[in-house]
């Protein structure tokens, strides 16, 4: 079966790298939707497992599937290049080993052809409780995170390059960097209540039996617990971390009645906001 001309409703974008153990299940998934006008641009950053060749034989397999190899970029760069190469308007993106629902892509096709001013779909995380109100703001996406994960996020093309995509500089979190972006810019984003994408759990480790503490092993344990050392500050530190160091010092003035701080978000596309 030949690749059709015409551009598909949907391009799911997929970054991968050293997935060989879990990207079939996730592309067997995506094959079982309800809808079948769709294009999976797979990006692969610089694999060294079996990945490249799993896509490849999915591509052989299924013209609705296309990838591209990058050198080692980083997932947002590898996002970045799926939707710069993506032929559909309406992008779904997509985490290996992250299960879509059968109606995923229905129910995205449809939800933007019924808000029309939507700029991103997001749904409703696994146990978690009805979505916010529509449009989701700024406080809301920070106070909680309701969109939680990349895969359970779609946007409009036009919307994702006005804001210049995923921010390669992010340390951590790209997914709410270009979120936050987004609702700064004025975007809309809109949830529909329904559960998505799901995330199969880790499987649980064996509890393993614990030898009489040592002076050394406790100070150990206290580092493990304490999680890894701090990264080294970005030189481009990401607009949701900008957004914390502003937030921590207005919330350090508890004397103050009312405060107003302006300041500019440096990114892809710079914005000034002032916080009252």
């Amino acid at each position: 079966m030949l690749r059709s001309a015409t551009p598909p409703a949907i391009t799911v974008v997929m970054a991968c790298r050293n997935a060989a153990d879990t990207l079939l299940t996730t592309i067997q998934a995506l094959q079982g939707q309800t809808v079948t006008d769709w294009e999976l641009l797979a990006v692969d950053d610089a694999s060294t497992d079996d990945t490249p060749q799993i896509l490849a034989s999915a591509t052989l397999a299924d013209p609705r599937i296309s990838w591209r190899k990058l050198s080692l970029g980083g997932p947002a760069r590898a996002r970045n290049l799926g939707v710069d190469l993506a032929r559909a308007s309406l992008i779904a993106f997509l985490e290996p080993g992250d299960i879509c629902a059968p109606d995923r892509l229905a129910l995205l096709v449809q939800g933007f052809a019924t808000r029309p001013l939507a700029d991103a779909l997001y749904g409703r995380l696994d146990g978690r409780g009805r979505v916010p109100p529509d449009p989701l703001g700024l406080d809301a996406l920070l106070e909680d995170d309701p969109v939680g994960t990349v895969s359970n996020l779609a946007v409009r093309r036009d919307a994702f390059d006005a804001v210049g995509g995923f921010d390669s500089n992010a340390a951590r979190g790209e997914a709410l960097d270009l979120l936050t972006r987004m609702a700064l810019s004025g975007a809309r984003i809109h949830g529909l209540d329904r559960v998505m994408v799901h995330r199969p759990a880790a499987p649980t480790a064996t509890p393993q039996a614990t030898p009489e503490a040592t002076p050394e092993a406790t100070h150990s344990s206290a580092r493990l617990a304490a999680g890894p050392a701090a990264r080294p500050a970005s030189p481009c530190p990401s607009w949701v971390e900008r957004l914390a160091l502003v937030g921590a010092r207005l919330a350090a003035d508890a004397d103050a009645a009312s405060c107003s701080e302006a300041f500019v978000l440096e990114g892809p596309t710079p914005c000034a906001v002032t916080l009252r």
